[in-house]
């Protein structure tokens, strides 16, 4: 790695505890306060905690990508992404996976694998929280979609690794979590452009 100035890059001290100024639907609106050594004062920040969550890269047997196509309310649009979600109390992350992969698209996978041994971070800046990458591969189609009672309809689509390519250059696959996959997908030789 090459250095190209000399910023002296420091921490900054948190000063007090965490205040939850909203909490709900497993999302929390939260402030703390800071002291910037730049300006030795106290500056109050304010941050959006969620639950880790993870999304699913599934590539089939013949590579083509799985998505999902549903509407979310953040952004009040119709979204393609890849199947994504939190374990419950009672499982590990990757058994969250495979079930959420099933759930959400009737796919199973032959293999599974976590991608990334830290979280990737949503938004440095405004959250502590992250997400972290699964790379499912050898999927086959084993059932219906068996979606919880609260969920809307969801679609889903098959697209080769060209489709799936030309879809995030013209912005039509937006969501970060699964741009990032389609790269960690591609890292780990399991994905090609």
């Amino acid at each position: 790695m090459k250095k190209i100035n000399d910023a002296n890059v420091v921490k900054w001290e948190r000063k007090g505890p965490e205040k939850t100024i909203a909490s709900k639907f497993g999302v929390s609106v939260c402030s703390t306060i800071f002291w910037n050594p730049k300006t030795c004062e106290n500056d109050e920040y304010a941050y959006f905690k969620k639950k880790e969550g993870f999304t699913v890269f599934s590539l089939t047997k013949d590579n083509d990508v799985i998505l999902v196509q549903q509407f979310k309310q953040g952004v009040n649009q119709i979204v393609i992404e890849a199947p994504a979600g939190v374990p419950n109390k009672m499982e590990t992350i990757i058994e969250a996976a495979e079930r959420e992969l099933l759930a959400e698209t009737g796919y199973k996978a032959q293999d599974i694998i976590q991608a990334n041994s830290e979280k990737f971070l949503l938004a440095p800046r405004k959250s502590p929280s992250g997400f972290n990458v699964f790379l499912a591969t050898g999927c086959e189609l084993v059932a219906e979609q068996d979606l919880d009672s609260g969920e809307d309809a969801i679609q889903i689509l098959e697209v080769s690794p060209k489709e799936y390519w030309s879809m995030v250059k013209s912005g039509e696959i937006r969501a970060t979590e699964t741009v990032t996959a389609g790269f960690i997908a591609v890292l780990q030789g399991k994905f090609s452009f």
